[in-house]
């Protein structure tokens, strides 16, 4: 796993939880990175109702950097 910014999302076992109180925009990464096949990934969003949450999939060679959304490293 690729964390940047990895002082604002706590990593316990498999699961990351974001601190109730977390304004930061929060971007987490897996590294490897899937080239072939098919692949099971569940991720679960849990007592989050007041959240805006997204998924999705970005190329290898993009770069999140801490506190900043996806949509932030646009150029």
């Amino acid at each position: 796993m690729i964390i940047p910014g990895q002082k604002h999302l706590p990593e316990n076992v498999s699961e990351f939880i974001l601190p109730q109180k977390n304004s930061k925009q929060t971007t987490i990464a897996f590294d490897p990175v899937i080239t072939d096949g098919i692949v099971y990934f569940e991720i679960e969003f849990l007592d989050q109702l007041n959240s805006n949450l997204y998924i999705g999939i970005a190329d290898a060679s993009v770069i999140f950097e801490p506190s900043k959304g996806p949509g932030n490293n646009l150029q």
